[in-house]
């Protein structure tokens, strides 16, 4: 997962399409999370 956030911090949106194969379920979740914080 520390991989994960890294490629998020430099392509959050790239790191969606790598998030969502590896678990559809934690995409969802992440995905509401990042975009309030990208948002904000």
């Amino acid at each position: 997962m520390a991989i994960m956030k890294r490629i998020v911090l430099h392509n959050d949106a790239g790191t969606f399409q790598i998030v969502i194969p590896l678990s559809g379920r934690f995409e969802c979740l992440k995905k509401s999370v990042w975009d309030k914080l990208f948002l904000t």
